[in-house]
């Protein structure tokens, strides 16, 4: 089995030249629309990066990993190679409840906020069609929320990918009367990530004296061949995600970690989600989680310590006073020492001592308690920007002035994501959609709400304030208003005002009714 793992593993080759046969028969391509893996470009009604549990990676517990091995993963991720850092990434992750609750409310903040479609351009009446279009579209898709829950692992991972199925709209299931409906995301495993590509010398494979390597077609699970694109080999800057190759897998869905076979993201397929800013630094540096594995490291590691060192020094042990002059009497009170850790009682002579010391195990449990908490400390700075909603601490009650620092750079979080989040749904989701079903005008805006009570209410204030010196909100600033309240706000022509104690219309006091 090694010996199998360690050919599936090579990438200095083809694989599948040892594999498969060495020729191979030549079908069509699939045609667009079909229920197939199609070419690139047409509208994907299956799941292309079929990987089964025998291409997950091994789990890579935290316990008995080492600085080492960690560094080891990195350096492999900078030249290309994720496969292990992901895989770090994913168990620490799964073994962390402290990262699992910073992430989740990160995710659920945005996930859980209520949501509008805004048309692009009020001014283009297409634009309205097309809010209705994609509205249906959200509606009728099986696990919305899991998809936007996995794009938004972003913000810590450096790029997660969905993949988008569709659904042909024969049958009338869908309840826009769209010709393709948007059926489910596929969650794209990690494992299937690499960014080997721009490590190889320019021009792909088929370097200068160098024997060509060959291309095969790679079987899909109906038994069709959908042809490898040679142009996925060759980096190219200009491309869309040009760093970025997903591994094809075998029929049993074992991973093909061939170079050549490859293949390159598809905007009608694909979506590629990045949470963070650095543009400047390439994604298989390893981005956020990157510093926040050794705190997770020494976190985890920190639990096992703890609990050995209360095994060891937190029970009281046995002092016995004795005549050391005396052999026998020596070995009697060990004899009745060991016997006591069975039986629990001892029986000695009467001229002998016995006593229980206990360490001090509060400090040893608060120096462990104090270095856990550094730890997280640091991972919440990272995920969420503050501490004070993980911990209480001093200093960070309600209405203190810390606090409400840390509320506001929570709120910073939380309107960065969903405006990342919000443009990559417009470009990578919301204009294919349009597109392959005819729906004319602009791709809208999804917009999240989730202001409280009291951001709301400063908006409306500063409104009326705005009113009684005479201004009003232009119609251009009515976009940004509604993105922040989360809802649709317009101008009303014939504004309510207050006289009297009465509401009236454009501004004119109701006339009192004659005695």
């Amino acid at each position: 089995m090694a010996n199998i793992l360690q050919r599936m593993r090579n990438t200095m080759g083809n694989v599948l030249s040892g594999v498969l046969p060495a020729k191979m028969p030549q079908l069509p391509i699939i045609p667009q629309g079909s229920d197939e893996v199609g070419p690139r470009g047409s509208v994907p009604m299956q799941i292309k990066g079929r990987m089964s549990g025998w291409g997950i990676a091994p789990n890579l517990s935290t316990v008995t990993v080492s600085i080492s091995d960690i560094q080891s993963a990195i350096r492999q991720a900078e030249r290309g190679d994720t496969y292990r850092l992901y895989t770090l990434y994913r168990d620490t992750t799964l073994g962390s409840a402290h990262i699992q609750s910073e992430l989740n409310k990160r995710k659920m903040v945005v996930c859980g906020a209520p949501y509008s479609i805004q048309p692009f351009d009020k001014k283009a009446g297409g634009d309205g069609v097309a809010c209705d279009a994609i509205k249906y579209m959200i509606e009728d898709c099986e696990n919305w929320d899991m998809g936007i829950g996995h794009l938004m692992d972003a913000c810590l991972w450096p790029a997660i990918a969905n993949e988008k199925i569709f659904e042909d709209n024969d049958t009338g299931q869908f309840s826009n009367g769209v010709r393709y409906g948007l059926k489910k995301f596929f969650c794209v495993w990690p494992e299937l990530i690499s960014y080997k590509l721009p490590y190889l010398a320019q021009g792909g494979f088929n370097l200068p004296n160098q024997p060509g390597i060959a291309r095969l077609p790679v079987q899909t699970p109906t038994g069709l061949l959908n042809p490898v694109e040679p142009m996925d080999s060759v980096w190219n800057p200009d491309s869309w995600e040009p760093d970025l190759r997903f591994y094809r897998t075998y029929p049993n869905g074992f991973i093909d970690f061939s170079w050549a076979n490859m293949y390159a993201p598809d905007p009608m397929r694909h979506i590629i989600h990045r949470g963070t800013l650095f543009g400047g630094v390439r994604d298989n540096f390893g981005s956020s989680m990157r510093s926040i594995m050794f705190w997770a490291f020494l976190s985890i590691q920190a639990r096992d310590w703890w609990s050995r060192s209360m095994e060891r020094f937190g029970a009281p042990f046995i002092v016995g006073k004795t005549n050391a002059q005396s052999v026998d009497s020596v070995n009697f009170m060990q004899s009745a020492i060991q016997t006591a850790t069975k039986v629990f009682g001892m029986a000695i002579d009467r001229k002998d001592e016995v006593e229980l010391i206990a360490a001090n195990s509060t400090n040893l449990s608060e120096g462990f308690k104090m270095f856990f908490d550094a730890c997280n400390r640091e991972i919440s700075k990272i995920i969420v920007g503050q501490t004070t909603s993980s911990e209480q601490q001093k200093g960070g009650g309600i209405g203190d002035g810390t606090a409400t620092l840390h509320a506001d750079v929570k709120e910073d979080i939380r309107q960065f994501d969903q405006k990342l989040l919000g443009n990559t749904l417009r470009r990578q989701l919301f204009e294919p959609f349009m597109k392959i079903n005819g729906i004319p005008g602009n791709a809208p805006r999804i917009v999240w709400g989730g202001v409280d009570e009291e951001d709301a209410k400063g908006y409306a204030d500063m409104l009326v304030s705005l009113k009684q010196a005479g201004l009003r909100a232009t119609p251009e600033s009515m976009e940004m208003i509604s993105e922040k309240l989360g809802i649709n706000v317009e101008i009303d022509p014939e504004p309510q005002t207050i006289s009297g104690g009465m509401a009236s219309k454009g501004g004119k006091s109701p006339q009192k009714k004659a005695d």
